[in-house]
């Protein structure tokens, strides 16, 4: 078996555009990625020595700061420091468990960063649908692949294969260039 030099920490489940930055910033392998409910979860527990390090979202282009880290690292674990930094190109999907036309749509589920990011898409393309905050992206891709109703998810690709969902429609981010930066 291949030695496990880091264990590193992210918002779960497996899926999110966090899990995508840790598998881009770790392509050389030797890492063990380990999946949080929350934030601050990932950071209290390199706080605590449970993982050698997380990997958060700190900033996006679009959005700006992101408070659970800001807070996670301010007062759930000050001692925590940032030891580095990576850039991914966030693009969201609109994802369904079946085609469905965007009009059949009762609501759209996700984390509360992309609902921001893609909240003129929302208006313009979804104006009868719900909108509800989820834990994470692919929680929300989760939700939505097990539901009976005509619901629908904001994230990642990967999401959607991975919970047996299909993509209605790519690159949903009411700008161009989206992107987040994560901190180490």
């Amino acid at each position: 078996a291949p030695l496990v030099v880091m264990r590193l920490g992210y918002l779960g489940p497996p899926g999110t555009f966090s899990e995508e930055a840790a598998r881009q910033a770790t392509a050389a392998g030797g890492v063990e990625l380990v999946p949080f409910a929350s934030i601050p979860e990932a950071v209290i527990a390199v706080d605590r020595g449970a993982v050698d390090r997380a990997l958060v979202p700190v900033e996006n282009s679009l959005e700006g700061g992101v408070t659970a880290t800001l807070d996670a690292l301010a007062w759930d674990a000050p001692d925590t420091v940032i030891l580095g930094e990576t850039v991914l190109a966030i693009r969201n999907c609109l994802i369904a468990r079946e085609a469905l036309a965007l009009d059949a749509i009762e609501a759209v589920i996700s984390h509360p960063q992309p609902l921001a990011q893609c909240a003129r898409f929302l208006r313009d393309e979804l104006p009868g649908a719900a909108v509800r905050a989820a834990a994470s992206t692919a929680d929300a891709v989760r939700t939505v692949g097990e539901a009976r109703e005509p619901w629908a998810a904001l994230g990642p690709h990967g999401a959607a294969e991975r919970y047996g969902c299909r993509v209605l429609r790519e690159e949903v981010d009411d700008e161009p260039g989206n992107a987040t930066r994560f901190v180490w």
